[in-house]
This record gives C-alpha cells, sequence and structure tokens, in this order.
C-alpha cells in the first residue's frame, strides 16, 4: 500500500528527478520544481532507454537523489515503474513518487512511496511536505 504521509527525513539539498516523456509537461514541471526548489538539482529526463545512467552521472549517484518522480507511461515500451525497480534493485532507498494518468498495477504500489494525480499543484504540495 502506497504511505499516505511521508516517512524520511528532511532532505536539505541533492537532486530531484522528474521522468517526463511529454516535452511541454517535462518543461513545465521542471520549471515549476526550480522555481519552488531551487537549492536542488532539477534533473529532467524523457526516459529513454539509458536513462538510469544518465540520472546516475548527472546527480552524482543513488545517494544524492533526493526524490525520483516518475510518469506512468515514458514511451518507447518504458514505464515508470520499470524504473522504480531498476532503482530499488540498485539500492535506492529514498522516495519514488508515482504521478500520471495510468493506473499503477497493484503488484507495482510496492515500488513507490506516495502516488499523486498529474497535477503540478499537488505535486508541489506533496513534495513541499519532506522537502525544504
Amino acid at each position: 500500500m502506497i504511505n499516505e504521509k511521508p516517512n524520511i527525513e528532511l532532505f536539505p539539498n541533492g537532486a530531484i528527478v522528474l521522468l517526463e516523456d511529454d516535452p511541454s509537461t517535462r518543461k513545465a514541471f521542471s520549471f515549476c520544481l526550480e522555481m519552488t526548489f531551487s537549492n536542488y538539482n532539477i534533473i529532467a529526463n524523457c526516459g529513454e532507454e539509458n536513462c538510469i545512467d544518465n540520472i546516475l552521472v548527472s546527480s552524482g549517484g543513488l545517494e544524492k537523489i533526493a526524490v525520483v518522480i516518475t510518469d506512468g507511461n515514458l514511451g518507447g515500451g518504458r514505464w515508470g515503474w520499470d524504473i522504480a525497480e531498476e532503482l530499488r534493485h540498485k539500492g535506492y532507498r529514498n522516495p519514488i513518487v508515482y504521478y500520471g494518468a495510468t493506473i499503477l498495477p497493484t503488484e507495482k504500489e510496492c515500488l513507490f512511496d506516495h502516488k499523486s494525480a498529474k497535477s503540478v499543484d499537488l505535486l508541489l504540495e506533496l513534495l513541499r511536505r519532506y522537502l525544504k
């Protein structure tokens, strides 16, 4: 079951990773994240095949990533829950937030700490609860 309340310590800095295949949504969400969390490195990625390697290089490693936000369908046969599963397998333990219109399969819910509707306001409200 997905947690309704954050159960992690506050992160003072690090990276916020946004996985979104739609360029206009990615640009808008990235801008809002940059304006709201200016002390974080915002890494916006479309979820391409090598995205995990690119995220690790851009962020400086798993331990530098404060939160991952992923859409459901990332296009090209990539799904947000597949990337979440790969990150968990690599040892990532910080929050992963699922947001999107695609219904999250029940068996994949355990990969995520939170889920949010695909709304900038709702996503920012959730992130403000545990990011400084």
